[in-house]
């Protein structure tokens, strides 16, 4: 276990040295490790020991980490996968995208959101920032035609290595915030890289969501913990962060997985079998009974808003303007 001043002076949280504890934990992967939290805002920080290295990013990231829990999952098939909620993602901020827009995304991953960008808004430019190199290279094969004159693809790692050739009008990630090592000088860098009034769209997991908060299922949490994940942020903890560079804005729920995979969890305190069953409300069982299905949706879409406006979602989104 690392000395907490020595934790905060890595993750440049140097200002920030009261009120932390150390929690154990069961990471995803078995291991036993430490969380350190701050006792007033709920932020949690990995232990040092257990963060993994650029290099498995870059290479083995998807070995380990896809939507089939046992397996690899292929750029291909999370593209298939995630397109419904890549769709709802990409709503979270398609109201600021004009014809001259210039659009940074951080971390593209399989390029999903990317590619609903692509097929239903004019732009002027779209930069993908990606360290793993088959999701990059997939991402580039994704835009045919002349669109492709207007997307840049970086394989590079999660940070600012280098100057971009543009300022930004919107700049927008999806879980990646989690994975930064110093989250502070990230954001500082996302704002410096801004347009003035440009916006910014970051959407990370919840560490008060209500799996871990108000059902505190312990099943959930060897889950959801893992070494890939260096913050845990909660509302609270997000806002301060974006406040502390300059940003205005605020915080909102985003329910990623079904109500049915959040009873799934209380009732057998294990995932499902895979992210396609988790993000379906009818799981293997796809009946034909209209009214059943719109009775499903219904309910599923109310679940979702109120989870939402709770702030207890299984992520977060902070959206805000410089």
């Amino acid at each position: 276990m690392t000395e907490i001043k020595k934790v905060l002076e890595m993750v440049g949280f140097e200002n920030l040295e009261e009120n932390w504890s150390p929690k154990k934990i069961i990471l995803r992967d078995s291991r036993e490790a430490i969380l350190w939290v701050n006792k007033i805002n709920g932020h949690g920080i990995l232990d040092p020991d257990f963060w993994i290295t650029e290099e498995e990013y870059r290479e083995e990231y998807r070995e380990e980490f896809s939507a089939n829990l046992n397996s690899k999952t292929t750029p291909k098939d999370h593209l298939l996968v995630y397109d419904e909620l890549n769709l709802r993602q990409q709503g979270q901020f398609s109201q600021h995208i004009k014809d001259n827009s210039d659009i940074l995304e951080i971390g593209s991953s399989f390029g999903g959101v990317l590619k609903h960008t692509f097929n239903r808004e004019i732009f002027n430019s779209y930069t993908a920032v990606e360290p793993n190199t088959e999701d990059a290279s997939f991402i580039r094969s994704l835009i045919k035609g002349d669109l492709k004159n207007k997307l840049t693809v970086k394989n590079d790692f999660f940070g600012f290595d280098s100057e971009f050739v543009k300022k930004f009008d919107l700049i927008i990630s999806f879980e990646v915030l989690e994975h930064i090592e110093r989250p502070l000088e990230f954001i500082k860098n996302i704002y410096k890289n801004l347009k003035n009034g440009g916006k910014v769209n970051i959407e990370v997991p919840n560490h008060h969501d209500a799996l871990l908060h108000v059902f505190k299922n312990k099943g959930y949490s060897n889950f959801y913990y893992h070494k890939a994940h260096i913050h845990y942020f909660t509302p609270t903890s997000l806002n301060d962060i974006f406040e502390k560079e300059n940003f205005t804005g605020s915080v909102e729920g985003f329910q990623m997985y079904s109500s049915v995979n959040q009873f799934s969890w209380v009732y057998n305190n294990k995932p499902q079998k895979d992210g396609s069953t988790a993000l379906n409300i009818y799981g293997d069982n796809d009946n034909e009974n209209l009214d059943f299905k719109n009775l499903m949706v219904n309910f599923d879409n109310e679940w979702k808003k109120y989870v939402e406006e709770q702030l207890i979602s299984d992520c977060l989104i902070y959206k805000g303007i410089k």
